[in-house]
């Protein structure tokens, strides 16, 4: 059996209820600890992908050799991520086009040349990885094993 590529983890806070969560609470608790397929690894390509998990919006995308996994919504102005594009491994918002690297800070400005960039633009990222042809992402930071498909 082969064994499935994993990237490196990533994840910046606490999993907390999303807003208009439909789970009872405690559920969605337990279930954001596990890993969950949200897309075939070939639909996270040249551009960011939209899913939702347990009612958390997600944007996914490839920064250079990172996959990354983040909560869909620009800090700058709430503009949805996954409308933007990829270009020289950063996501660009659509919006104002602020960039982000797959750190989730932002690293560019457009309207702030040379400026210095706020720690609050720095967007919120779950763990995520590639295994068995699909992008697997926990809310909860990964520390459960990712599922075994001997097969």
């Amino acid at each position: 059996m082969a064994t499935p590529t994993v990237a490196p983890l990533t994840f910046q806070r606490a999993p907390n209820l999303p807003r208009n969560c439909t789970f009872d609470p405690h559920d969605w608790q337990i279930l954001s600890q596990y890993w969950h397929p949200v897309a075939f690894a070939s639909q996270v390509a040249d551009k960011p992908l939209s899913v939702t998990l347990l009612d958390e919006p997600l944007v996914v995308f490839r920064a250079n050799d990172a996959l990354v996994a983040a909560r869909d919504v620009c800090p700058h102005r709430g503009a949805p991520l996954s409308q933007g594009w990829v270009e020289n491994g950063h996501l660009v918002c659509p919006y104002h086009g602020l960039e982000y690297g797959a750190d989730g800070k932002c690293k560019h400005i457009p309207s702030q040349e040379g400026g210095t960039i706020p720690d609050r633009l720095r967007l919120t990222t779950y763990a995520v990885q590639e295994a068995y042809g699909l992008i697997w992402v926990s809310l909860g930071g990964g520390e459960q094993a990712l599922p075994d498909f001997p097969a």
